[in-house]
This record gives structure tokens, C-alpha cells and sequence, in this order.
């Protein structure tokens, strides 16, 4: 319970145990043989590790847990969104905290048959978070928030620090990589800009004021850009340049394939992580996985997302990174709807407010996601599912037209949040392992970024490789 995870992190009121040192340079030829470093985790920032370390001359070895072609966790079914305009979410206010409670206090409420059906519409689409209350007695939660909460009294909030720069080299690295690995056609990778939608008022919007409604272009024009937005429920929307949008997964399942056709990469599916293995010095020697069998190497990258905290702690580092699920559907076009409603030039991707909308479209395939559910279940919450859908069909009333929702893909993921959302990179305690999980909303956008800053420690030796943004707060 609580005593056996705050035994494995005496130090998490500093941000988690990372009493980093430095460590010897690891270079990908030594010694007369070629070094080998085990990834483990085949999402979005394990793929992008493995195909940094290929290229830098390493021999590589992926652990990944789910099969091939699989919904890899956080990876495949999330928003899609590469955007630069806004420094993104952080954790670390009150504000969030007020909501996190308000949603706790939901669990709790007996809603009335009138109020229940009035969620179906207008204002009860609002609600986008929502609390287990099983998390509340969960020790690693508690954990977290202990680390959320030094961080919000004692520690600045990084996420403002420099952010445009850092979202625009961020996604340039993702777009080069792809261009690289020759799938950014495959991903539906493009930098179309975005759509910021606003409800109608009447629908459960929020009433602008004359200056901010003048700033919206008009559910014409929105609807030119974006077919999909034809009798969408909407007062216009703001279009804002530069932003970007690819298909998570698609990229994922590309990268693999590049990765596993080179003669130095090993990449086991099915091979899920179950322990760490520790040496004579108390250094990291490889892994261990479910089935028993051990996988030794000269360095341990965990890029686990969610399940990187269970794996660390066998190594006696506990890391504040937890879940928050999101959900999300994909739907197909109808066949004899494409010529009208899907563009010939990809269309920017769009944002629904107040709601929490994400709108995706890859060719003939549209994705709207949304939510966030803190829980201790395994599975996903089929409620949640439903709603999503209903939400889609009450802003699109039009969408059964042009949607086949016969066809139509739930996927559920957990996005593994750091109390301020931004990534642990580098080097940790122990010498030989090494982090790079924890990217909360932004592990798309900032996968190759990260991957090649942690290698870049790896062969450093440092993680003043990493600059103060990725730096694990001490």
C-alpha cells in the first residue's frame, strides 16, 4: 500500500528520486563492439528512441508489451494535433485543481432523470474530466499529488518557459523525422493550421463578446476549410497558421517498420517488461520480461508512457507520472459521400470550445476525441465511449449523412501526465537507465525531440545535454 510505495521514493517531495550523477559516455562503438540499449515501450516516443539510436549507429532492442499492428496505449488513437500556437496544458495551477474537484464531487451526486437527460445536450456536454473514486485511496495517486503540490508551492512552472520556440522545434522534428522514414504521406503528416470553433450559445456555447465574435470567421468559411463543419453547431471559428496535425499511430507502425528491416534492431512484440535487472554495483544490466526470459544490454531507455512508473519502482525510483484516459472514435466517410465531404487539399484540424472537441481528418477517415478520466480500471469506461458519440452526433447533426458510423472505431488510451505535463528525460539514479516517458498531452509533438535529446545524454553522459526545459526537477 502507501508505506511500500513511499519506501521506494523516500525523495518524492522533490519530483520523484532522480539524484541524477553523471555517468560515463555511452558511444554506439567501445571498445571493440557495438553497445547495445534496450527501449522499452514501441508507442509514439519508444519508436522514435529506437529509430534515433539506429541512426546514431547503436544496436537496438525494443520491448514492446501489445502485438504488432496493435493499439499501442497513448499512441494510436489519440487527437493527432502538432500544434505550435499555444503553450499547452499545465497542471500546476489551483484552477485545475477546482476542477479536478468538482469532478471528484460529480462522483458522489445523485443526478436527477431530468438532469441525466439533459446531459445529452446543450450545456452537459461541458463536463470533459472525470474522477474515479478509486483513485483517491490509490498510493501512487497520492504519491503524485504530493509531488504536484510541491511542485505548485515551491517550484516555477516550466511549460511557460520559452514555449513557442520549443513547440516549433518540437514539431519540426517530428515533420523531419517522417520525411526521413519516408512515411509522412502514410501519417497524413500536413501543417494546414487549426480551426478554433465556438459553440452557439443556444447549443451550450459561451456568449462572446462583440470584439471576440468579430475575430471568428464565419460556419461558411469554417465549412470551406473543413467540409466535415457543414451544419456544425457552431458561431465560427478563429483559423490560426502553423499548427499541425498526423496520425499517431500510422507514424508508429511506419517508423516500425523502417526500424525493424535495419540488421541492428531486434523489435519483440508480445514482450511486455516485468522487472529491471540489477547488477553487482547496483547498476541496470537490462530487463526481465513477463515470460521470465532476460534481456541484458549496456543501457535501459524506459519509454513505458503510464506503465513506466510500475518498472521503475523495481529499480527503487518512483517517477509522478499517472494516467488520464481519453477517448476517442474514428469514422470512415460513406462511399458516396467522399466527393462532397472530403477535400482534395487536407484540411486543418479544429478545435471545439467549450467542449473539448478535437477534430482530425486523414483522408477519408475522420477522428474526434476528447476527455479526460482519472480511474483505476484497466478497461475503458463504456459510458464515456456513448457519450463521445453523442456529443459528435449533437454538434454534427449532419453526421450520420456523410459518417459511417456502422464502421465506427472506439479506442480508449492513457496520456501519462507529469504534475507540470512536461517529459522526464535523461539520466536517473541508477547508472545505466535511462528515462524518457512522462509527456502528458504533448508526447506526439514532442516524441522525436525527446528521443533525441535522451540520446544525446546517452552519449554525453550528462543531462546537461537536455537544457533547463527537460531537466527532471530536483
Amino acid at each position: 500500500g502507501l508505506l511500500a510505495a513511499s519506501a521506494s521514493s523516500a525523495a518524492f517531495f522533490q519530483y520523484g528520486n532522480f539524484h541524477v550523477a553523471d555517468a560515463r559516455p555511452l558511444h554506439p562503438n567501445c571498445e571493440g563492439r557495438r553497445r547495445k540499449v534496450i527501449v522499452v515501450g514501441g508507442g509514439i516516443v519508444g519508436t522514435c528512441t529506437a529509430y534515433i539510436l539506429l541512426e546514431r549507429g547503436f544496436q537496438v532492442k525494443v520491448l514492446e508489451a501489445g502485438p504488432r499492428d496493435g493499439m499501442q496505449a497513448a499512441s494510436a488513437g489519440n487527437g493527432g494535433t502538432l500544434g505550435v500556437s499555444s503553450a499547452g496544458h499545465s497542471l500546476a495551477s489551483w484552477t485545475n485543481l477546482q476542477k479536478i474537484a468538482d469532478a471528484v464531487k460529480q462522483q458522489w451526486k445523485t443526478v436527477s432523470s431530468e438532469e441525466k437527460q439533459r446531459q445529452g445536450a446543450d450545456d452537459g456536454h461541458r463536463k470533459s474530466v472525470f474522477v474515479d473514486k478509486g483513485v483517491l485511496l490509490d498510493p501512487d495517486f497520492i504519491l503524485w499529488g504530493l509531488c504536484w503540490l510541491k511542485l505548485l508551492l515551491f517550484n516555477k512552472d516550466r511549460s511557460h518557459d520559452g514555449w513557442k520556440e520549443r513547440n516549433i522545434t518540437a514539431q519540426q522534428n517530428i515533420f523531419e523525422m517522417a520525411e526521413r522514414a519516408g512515411c509522412s504521406a502514410n501519417a497524413h503528416m500536413t501543417k494546414n493550421g487549426r480551426l478554433s470553433a465556438e459553440v452557439l450559445p443556444a447549443f451550450g456555447g459561451n456568449v462572446l463578446s462583440t470584439a471576440e465574435a468579430s475575430k471568428l470567421i464565419s460556419p461558411q468559411e469554417c465549412a470551406a476549410l473543413l467540409p466535415a463543419l457543414d451544419g456544425a453547431r457552431i458561431a465560427g471559428a478563429r483559423y490560426i497558421e502553423g499548427d499541425g496535425v498526423g496520425d499517431c499511430g500510422a507514424f508508429c507502425r511506419e517508423v516500425a517498420k523502417v526500424c525493424e528491416k535495419n540488421q541492428s534492431c531486434d523489435w519483440l512484440y508480445n514482450c511486455g517488461a516485468e522487472r529491471l535487472l540489477i547488477g553487482s554495483s547496483g547498476e541496470v544490466v537490462g530487463v526481465a520480461d513477463e515470460q521470465g526470459q532476460e534481456h541484458r544490454a549496456d543501457a535501459v531507455i524506459v519509454c513505458g508512457g503510464v506503465g513506466s512508473r510500475a518498472l521503475m519502482k523495481t529499480a527503487g525510483i518512483f517517477i509522478p507520472v499517472y494516467g488520464m484516459r481519453g477517448y476517442s472514435v474514428t469514422l470512415p466517410f460513406r462511399a458516396d459521400a467522399r466527393r462532397q465531404w472530403v477535400p482534395r487539399k487536407a484540411p486543418p484540424h479544429c478545435i471545439v470550445s467549450p467542449f473539448s472537441l478535437y477534430i482530425a481528418q486523414y483522408g477519408d477517415r475522420i477522428r474526434f476525441s476528447s476527455y479526460g478520466e482519472l480511474t483505476v480500471r484497466r478497461e475503458g469506461t463504456p459510458e464515456l465511449h456513448a457519450r463521445l458519440d453523442a456529443l459528435v452526433k449533437f454538434l454534427f447533426p449532419r453526421s450520420e449523412e456523410f459518417l459511417d458510423w456502422d464502421a465506427a472505431e472506439h479506442w480508449h488510451g492513457d496520456r501519462p501526465l507529469t504534475p507540470d505535463c512536461q517529459p522526464l528525460v535523461g539520466l536517473t539514479a541508477r547508472r545505466g537507465l535511462y528515462i524518457n516517458a512522462g509527456h502528458s498531452f504533448n508526447g506526439w509533438r514532442e516524441s522525436a525531440i525527446s528521443a533525441k535529446l535522451c540520446v544525446d545524454v546517452i552519449e554525453a553522459g550528462t543531462n546537461h545535454a537536455l537544457g533547463p526545459i527537460y531537466q527532471p526537477l530536483v
